[in-house]
């Protein structure tokens, strides 16, 4: 069967002046529960004559993409492999951390094997204008943006497709677990969760334009990892037994904190407890993200990050992992920022004023239920947490601008560590992924309303 379905890369940030790389962020992939989804078979697209196609599929010189190129020359297609460079390490601080040329060697090696021309595009001013730029402005203002999802909108599923039409692609694949799959309601393709559950990235492709995948393959959309590894074994594939990388490529083993100190200048400040006990200095404003630990010198209790307040550069935190200050029943995102992939708004949401669906606000997280619904931004400002001075700012700002309508999502169970401009991302129940967004605010935490957290309600905290 042919999916179609996309590798999973990770912002890699550059020298402020020079641009960064696009680099595989290959397995750090979300535990999904399996009661919600029905299995839905797909078919290949039946308007596909495979030996008169070209296409081109993104190599990051992994075994996902190298099975992907597999698969669609044994379909008959005309295989292009082509590696996407999106970062320039060699003038960074602490010297280059991406191995760039040994991931295009093991590209060249396995297209090489197939029999299929490989290729190599420099998008590293592309990725610096449209992910890493754009991330550095959120992280100065204490938010913590995804460059994944930014990457696959900006670059994999637009500059990069725009590049494979030049030399003459009919489609573009990668090595991404997801599938696309016809709908009856709306008959255009639309984008699924992966069999593999444990793989699945549809989280990371939320915020791609749906028509962008009108001309895209996800060869890897019906198998398990388990399979992959077992086809490109079977096949001599030199990246049959190839670790999958992990975290951010261009950071390498440095401390995320040192490395965005590199652009983003360091705001100084301290920690503060959420009682307003001024604390230690932390380490800058940028490297701290809401629900994230927090190291507390001279402390053998764990703490963690609950607020950023951007006019003094603190940082509140609680101590323990099931403090109420973690945990929340809802949250604000962007009507306007928010993007359904069909086009338009589901027809439950509009005839009934409400969605009941599944929903994910971080990509190692289990799926769990919700009811969406549209409000607006006087009432998302009112139900904003006050633990974090920029949410709700950025709410006026945002009506200011004609952003003034939010979808308002009430979980079923509570949610720890809701952070801002991280993605929400909506499901049915069978699998079909309605878009995402980022996220606006989470409402007022338990601390704030004076409720405890029950000791049945999960602790989140053990999947980040």
């Amino acid at each position: 069967m042919l999916y179609r379905s996309l590798p999973r890369f990770i912002l890699a940030p550059a020298r402020r002046g020079q641009c960064q790389t696009l680099v595989k962020v290959s397995e750090c992939f979300e535990t999904v529960s399996t009661r919600q989804w029905s299995s839905t078979s797909s078919q290949p697209p039946s308007h596909l004559d495979c030996g008169k196609k070209h296409v081109v599929v993104g190599m990051s010189g992994g075994v996902d993409s190298s099975v992907a190129a597999l698969l669609l020359k044994r379909q008959g297609y005309k295989v292009t492999g082509v590696y996407m460079q999106n970062w320039d390490s060699s003038d960074e601080e602490g010297g280059a951390v991406c191995p760039m040329d040994s991931e295009y060697a093991d590209v060249q090696k396995v297209c090489d094997h197939l029999g299929i021309e490989a290729k190599r595009v420099n998008l590293v001013q592309s990725y610096w204008n449209q992910v890493f730029a754009p991330c550095l402005e959120n992280y100065a203002e204490g938010l913590t943006p995804n460059p994944d999802i930014l990457c696959n909108r900006e670059i994999k599923f637009k500059a990069f497709t725009e590049y494979a039409k030049t030399i003459g692609a009919d489609y573009v694949a990668t090595g991404h677990y997801a599938a696309l799959r016809p709908v009856q309601e709306n008959g255009g393709l639309n984008l699924f969760a992966a069999k593999d559950r444990l793989k699945d990235q549809s989280y990371f492709l939320s915020s791609v334009n749906g028509r962008a995948f009108a001309n895209v393959l996800f060869p890897l959309g019906d198998m398990l990892k388990t399979d992959v590894r077992r086809l490109a074994a079977h096949e001599g594939l030199c990246t049959a037994t190839k670790k999958d990388s992990v975290g951010i490529c261009f950071i390498g083993k440095r401390n995320f904190a040192d490395f965005i100190h590199q652009y983003v200048p360091r705001q100084d400040g301290y920690f503060h407890t959420v009682e307003g006990v001024r604390m230690q200095p932390h380490q800058g404003f940028t490297a701290y993200t809401v629900g994230q630990g927090a190291r507390v010198q001279g402390m053998s209790a764990k703490w963690f990050v609950v607020g950023k307040h951007k006019r003094d550069h603190s940082v509140t935190i609680v101590e323990g992992t099931r403090h109420p200050a973690l945990f929340s029943d809802t949250l604000f995102a962007s009507a306007a920022q928010f993007n359904w992939m069909a086009g338009q708004l589901p027809p439950e949401l509009c005839e009934n004023g409400r969605l009941r669906c599944f929903y994910r606000v971080r990509y190692r997280q289990d799926l769990d239920e919700c009811t969406v619904s549209l409000v607006s931004s006087h009432e998302a400002r009112a139900s904003a947490s006050k633990l974090h001075d920029w949410q709700s700012d950025q709410l006026v700002l945002q009506d200011e601008r004609g952003e003034g309508s939010y979808l308002r999502v009430d979980f079923d169970n509570p949610q720890r560590g809701v952070t801002p401009e991280q993605a929400l991302v909506l499901y049915r129940g069978d699998g079909l992924c309605y878009g995402g967004g980022p996220i606006a605010t989470a409402a007022q935490t338990y601390y704030e309303q004076h409720k405890a957290v029950d000791d049945n309600v999960r602790d989140w905290c053990r999947q980040g």
